[in-house]
């Protein structure tokens, strides 16, 4: 039986591993004339603490996974671990440094898109997010010298150094969590050199880099049964059901999408699935879509096609659009 999937662009299959474990270097005495210093996030993300009331009308609050967390992780110019803090306030985020001594400056923001959110457990009173975060969140940096005197949270060597395989929830009711290299979130990430020279001048400037691309799917013909969408283990499958689209577009986050705005190399396959009324299950075929960072690719799948033996055909089509803002 034959099967025809037509498609213009390709999807990059990516594989991110946790990094090895390492020696971390020896952080520096903490000596000298400090300063404490304010962050300015700002580039693709847009920050803000919000009201539960407007203009005298309620709003609904927003569920405990509704909000967008801050991964700060400051290292000394040698790359030792000097301080880490994980906020829900961006307003929160401050850091005391020492004059004239150069840090490396890192910044992920984490938003739940188009997902129910990432999963946490409460442990001593306060959320704990697990690898990539790896932290309680306190609204509060912890330094590597408090560590060494015993009264801080230890510094995490993994600590929010990628943006793939967080635990991501699939059920609201159930919490059953997700881990995928490529997570359905919506991840920023934002780096920078800094030296404290001027003690007028205290607000660290940085830039947050979208590191997203989004999938909508519409079906057309589909008249019994179910379509799989799978996607070589990278990413979570989607169900397309009987005239259905995905009523909003899956963002996922990629962790290359750091330093490229494409993702190079191996390819990611996605296959469909054709599970029909009776169960029974025919892979109509798999190809490779390639979408680009920050982009939307809408998917249209026909199954009205005739092959030449009379049977069913599909026909794959996608579009992308590139630099569209996705909002959630």
């Amino acid at each position: 039986m034959k099967y025809f999937l037509i498609i213009s662009i390709s999807l990059l299959a990516f594989f991110s591993c946790k990094k090895e474990a390492k020696q971390e270097p020896t952080p520096p005495p903490v000596t000298g004339e400090k300063i404490t210093v304010h962050f300015q996030l700002g580039g693709d993300i847009t920050t803000s603490v919000g009201s539960l009331r407007v203009g005298g009308n309620s709003i609904a609050a927003k569920t405990a996974f509704d909000s967008t967390i801050y991964a700060v992780n400051i290292r000394t110019a040698a790359g030792a671990l000097f301080a880490q803090g994980l906020f829900d306030n961006p307003d929160s985020i401050r850091l005391d440094i020492l004059k004239d001594s150069s840090y490396i400056v890192n910044v992920a923001a984490i938003k739940k898109g188009s997902s129910y959110g990432l999963w946490w457990q409460m442990v001593g009173g306060y959320k704990q997010y697990p690898f990539p975060i790896h932290r309680t969140l306190r609204n509060r940096m912890f330094y590597a010298a408090e560590e060494a005197a015993g009264s801080a949270e230890a510094m995490q060597p993994a600590f929010a150094d990628s943006m793939a395989y967080f635990s991501v929830i699939r059920d609201s009711l159930t919490m059953v969590v997700n881990v995928f290299p490529i997570s359905e979130v919506n991840a920023y990430f934002g780096s920078t050199n800094y030296t404290a020279r001027d003690t007028n001048n205290t607000d660290i400037n940085l830039v947050l880099r979208r590191l997203v691309f989004a999938i909508q799917y519409k079906v057309f013909n589909l008249r019994q049964g179910y379509l799989e969408a799978t996607y070589g283990g990278q990413m979570r499958p989607d169900t397309l059901k009987i005239k259905d689209s995905l009523p909003v577009a899956r963002v996922y986050s990629a962790d290359l999408f750091r330093s490229k705005d494409s993702i190079p190399g191996s390819q990611l396959q996605v296959t469909l699935t054709w599970v029909k009324g009776d169960g029974s299950k025919e892979v109509l075929g798999t190809k490779p879509i390639r979408p680009k960072r920050n982009s939307l690719t809408a998917i249209s799948v026909y199954l009205d096609i005739k092959n030449v033996d009379g049977t069913i055909g599909v026909n794959l089509g996608d579009t992308t659009w590139t630099n569209v803002n996705i909002n959630y």
